[in-house]
């Protein structure tokens, strides 16, 4: 990509082929140059000069970028020719370098009025915007995964042997002129132990064909292979790499297949399991939850108001239905004996939630032998008693 740094021009500028070729050997060197207005009319360009910016080290990006220069204008290929290195600028109009495609995005975005080519994930690193370019069909492309691919498949006849093409300029309406493959080099035949061979095998057969490699392409700002290369180097590499005279891509297959298989002795158990699983988590939710609302419905209820009437003496008995007796059998309640002491506190029976549930608590989970056990809470003749344990009855 064409990277800038034109102060309040942050999209849509469009260079031409022949306008790059200028910026980097001098003939153009204004942002105002008249040539930048015929399919920039929208645009207010600066009235500053431009300053590219080249890679310092020895560098692909360069080659690929110098090699379409060469391509865009006879004179440049004439004069510079393809080069990989600093060296190769006219040094009056190239003056500032950076390290890494990183380092000369750093330096782009360093000063106003700055250009450079790198990648587009050093570009979108430091937020810079990078232009759209004519190419030699006069439409407008931006390197993006279609641009890109189309430009393979135009030149997927003209691979050698090795699987070498170049990407540079191609005559299609919509390919992107700067672009070039990443390569990597591996043998076809291997000797000895082919776990390794085999692993490579996989790896190159993983990222031409998942979809998790294509989105890590993605994330990258990079372009995958066009599914018609993607074909090319299947036939071509991965169905001829060999390893003690076997076919290794035979080995890979074989190795999914077992894999396959291995899954399947947990499969079954897994299916059966799951299932069971969930449905015991349902039940004891459903438990749950039923507990829960009928521990609501107590309080709602608000089962602990007893009713009661006062007999003789201090000793009191009740009754949980709410009918007012005297003296009934313990067991008909079932609770011990009970005594009444009055409260003097304001009238509780229209108590909130929070409250309801403490007395629920006192009543339901405070037990111990050195301790009265509260029952409830009661009213009479606008008296409120407490109903607790009467320890007096008790065995000793």
């Amino acid at each position: 990509m064409l990277a800038y740094n034109i102060p309040g021009i942050k999209i849509g500028l469009i260079l031409t082929r022949e306008q790059i070729v200028g910026i980097y050997n001098g003939s153009i060197n204004n942002w105002r140059d008249r040539t930048f207005f015929e399919h920039n009319p929208r645009i207010d360009m600066p009235n500053a000069t431009i300053v590219p910016v080249a890679r310092y080290e020895s560098s692909g990006s360069t080659e690929i970028f110098t090699t379409s220069l060469s391509s865009f204008s006879d004179a440049w290929a004439t004069i510079y020719g393809e080069f990989n290195k600093r060296t190769g600028w006219n040094s009056t109009v190239v003056k500032h370098f950076g390290q890494r495609t990183s380092g000369l995005a750093d330096i782009v975005r360093g000063e106003p009025y700055r250009i450079g080519y790198m990648t587009p994930a050093s570009a979108v690193e430091v937020n810079l915007p990078y232009a759209s370019i004519m190419n030699q069909r006069h439409h407008v492309t931006v390197g993006h995964k279609k641009a890109v691919q189309a430009a393979m498949n135009e030149r997927s006849q003209n691979m050698s042997s090795r699987l070498a093409s170049s990407l540079i300029d191609c005559k299609g309406k919509e390919t992107y002129p700067i672009a070039g493959y990443t390569y990597f080099i591996v043998h076809m035949t291997h000797v000895g132990d082919c776990s390794v061979a085999t692993e490579l095998v996989r790896y190159i057969d993983w990222f031409l064909t998942s979809p998790l490699a294509e989105t890590e392409v993605d994330n990258n700002f990079m372009v995958p292979v066009s599914p018609e290369i993607v074909n090319r180097i299947q036939r071509s590499v991965l169905e001829q790499m060999t390893c003690n005279g076997h076919l290794l891509m035979d080995l890979v297959r074989r190795q999914k297949y077992d894999e396959e298989e291995s899954l399947k002795t947990w499969k079954l158990p897994v299916q059966i399991v799951s299932p069971v699983t969930a449905v015991s988590i349902l039940i004891l939710i459903v438990y749950a939850i039923r507990q829960r609302l009928q521990y609501i419905r107590m309080l709602d209820r608000d089962d602990w108001k007893i009713s009661f009437i006062v007999p003789k003496k201090n000793c009191r008995t009740v009754s949980n239905s709410g009918a007012e007796v005297d003296a009934l059998p313990l067991e008909d309640w079932n609770i011990n004996e009970v005594v009444t002491r009055p409260l003097v506190i304001a009238p509780v029976f229209e108590v909130n939630r929070k409250v309801k549930q403490t007395l629920m608590r006192l009543r339901d989970e405070i037990g111990h032998e050195n301790i009265a056990r509260f029952f409830g809470i009661s009213s009479h003749n606008d008296a409120i008693y407490l109903i607790e344990q009467n320890c007096a009855n008790l065995p000793r």
